[in-house]
């Protein structure tokens, strides 16, 4: 009965212990699957003038499926975004941006550097009102 009841417990512990290894490397495949989609690249930008333009542009994720991060600088003209290439391709988020009433160029010496007299903000940087300057 003891040797019996020994060999079940060992039956089923063998049991337990695969199935939870298996499925923990479904999840690692998954992960790895998922990794391979991301996308990272840089698009240059011409019209934000503020930090309010950068947050303004920083809720794409939350607008555009498929977007994990987007990172705009108004001192550098561009955004680096990360996107899932499975969901959506670059051109779609290129156009949200420009939706929200910027210019995509193809180089950063392609950016028109807006005046300061151009500038609703005045060219302090800090209005946080988004597309203060030079977006039409």
């Amino acid at each position: 009965m003891t040797k019996s009841l020994l060999l079940t417990l060992s039956a089923v512990a063998l049991l337990l212990f695969s199935g939870c290894e298996q499925s923990q490397t479904v999840e690692n495949q998954k992960s790895v699957e998922t990794t391979k989609n991301i996308v990272k690249d840089t698009i240059f930008i011409e019209g934000m003038t503020c930090e309010g333009c950068e947050s303004g542009l920083a809720l794409t994720p939350k607008h555009v499926k498929g977007v994990v991060s987007f990172k705009a600088s108004h001192v550098k003209k561009s955004a680096e975004v990360e996107y899932d290439k499975s969901v959506v391709d670059l051109d779609t988020i290129k156009k949200h941006v420009i939706t929200q009433g910027y210019k995509i160029v193809e180089s950063p010496k392609d950016v028109k550097t807006a005046s300061k007299a151009a500038m609703k903000c005045g060219g302090d940087m800090k209005c946080g009102a988004g597309k203060c300057g030079g977006a039409k």
